[in-house]
């Protein structure tokens, strides 16, 4: 049987970074621009970091152009590790076991669908050891626009895997609205998890397929997956 292609977002889905991403970010535009808490009060739920970034720029009155964005992603990358240690970063009920149980079934095959830039994905995962599950994705550097990120993890997933992975047999996994709308964007199935920061509700009303509590349930959670 063709196996399904399992799109998985990071933060609020995998992992709780308890605010490591904004910190760094801020510490990267105090480096970058001399300005102090940028992020404050910019929302950040399922966005992608090219659009935070953005938000972050237009809020603090700053230019942000292709030469200042690298930069701000350099001093990002480089604030994170030690951010995710500050805000005692951890994994989300469930995640770690569910990830090894899907990298392990030959019915699907898993890649990131995150709002995170490459690098900034590679180290939130490397934390936990779930890294090497993820061997292809779409992420936050390829565009700002979330739909667009799931579109190329689609092509890079086939690409990656040989595979012609089709929308009706890919499933985006998140915790957001934007999740549910970037999936939809893209005709793809959608699982939601309520562990994110806007909480269940909000998701709920976004309709997706189905919406767990958490990643903990590894067994229905596969069912439906593959179903």
């Amino acid at each position: 049987m063709h196996p399904v292609l399992v799109l998985f977002d990071i933060d609020g889905t995998l992992v709780d970074g308890g605010g490591a991403g904004r910190l760094a970010m801020d510490q990267a535009f105090e480096r970058v621009f001399g300005v102090f808490a940028a992020g404050q009060g910019v929302e950040t739920a399922g966005r992608t970091d090219l659009d935070i970034l953005a938000a972050m720029a237009a809020k603090a009155n700053v230019p942000l152009h292709a030469a200042s964005t690298a930069r701000l992603l350099h001093e990002y990358i480089e604030a994170l590790p030690q951010a995710l240690v500050d805000r005692s970063a951890l994994l989300l009920p469930g995640a770690a076991d569910l990830v090894v149980a899907l990298a392990g079934d030959a019915r699907c095959r898993l890649a990131l669908g995150t709002g995170n830039v490459a690098a900034g994905a590679r180290c939130k995962l490397a934390r936990f050891d779930l890294d090497r599950h993820f061997p292809t994705g779409g992420f936050g550097d390829d565009s700002a626009h979330r739909p667009n990120v799931i579109a190329t993890a689609l092509r890079e997933a086939s690409r990656h895997y040989g595979i012609e992975f089709t929308p009706n047999r890919t499933v985006v996994v998140g915790d957001s609205v934007r999740d549910v709308e970037a999936a939809r964007a893209n005709h793809m199935r959608v699982m939601a998890v309520g562990t994110g920061r806007e909480g269940p509700s909000p998701v709920a009303a976004a309709r997706p397929d189905v919406l767990f509590p958490d990643l903990t349930d590894a067994r229905r959670i596969t069912q439906w997956l593959l179903a």
